[in-house]
């Protein structure tokens, strides 16, 4: 991931601020692709769970709620399963509204920068809460890559108890 163009030449000179508005755009919507895929892995690894969850495989239980009304003699590795996916789609839920903080900042920046009709481009007064919208965009980023990070490993842990409990081989790469 990129760092964040600073924004001292776009606010000084008033050329740039494409670059930096681009700059800004770019890494959101590279957090958001992986946040994207992140969240399909997780869909199909619950499916795998309440498949492998079920007393007869072709009839997976309905949802994953359901699983925590299964008696004490459930498996571990179904509980194991269960807990880590709760856990992704937590990092996953903080993930997306860091990204939805951003983007409403990304907004805000270009408004800014855009400034009123007649005025100095960007507004003199201004320069401040541009600083801080573009610091507060290049704080959050990390945090979604971060969140999101956690929530594709917890998927990944979720994801080898589910294809045991299911019965599926798990690959192993040829070296």
């Amino acid at each position: 991931m990129e760092v964040l163009k600073s924004p001292s030449e776009v606010l000084e000179t008033g050329t740039g601020k494409d670059g930096l508005l681009l700059s800004a755009r770019r890494d959101i919507c590279k957090a958001s692709r992986c946040l994207s895929e992140a969240m399909a892995r997780m869909e199909a690894t619950e499916l795998l769970v309440l498949r492998a969850c079920a007393t007869e495989p072709t009839e997976p239980v309905a949802s994953i709620q359901l699983l925590h009304d299964i008696d004490e003699g459930t498996k571990y590795g179904e509980w194991l399963a269960l807990v880590r996916l709760e856990g992704a789609r937590e990092h996953g839920q903080d993930a997306l509204r860091c990204l939805d903080d951003c983007t409403g900042r990304l907004w805000t920046l270009a408004l800014m920068l855009d400034g009123l009709p007649g005025a100095p481009r960007p507004a003199p007064h201004a320069r401040r809460s541009i600083e801080e919208q573009v610091d507060a965009v290049a704080e959050k980023l990390p945090v979604a890559y971060g969140n999101t990070f956690n929530m594709i490993s917890l998927i990944g842990f979720a994801t080898e108890p589910a294809l045991a409990l299911a019965r599926i081989p798990i690959p192993i790469p040829v070296q």
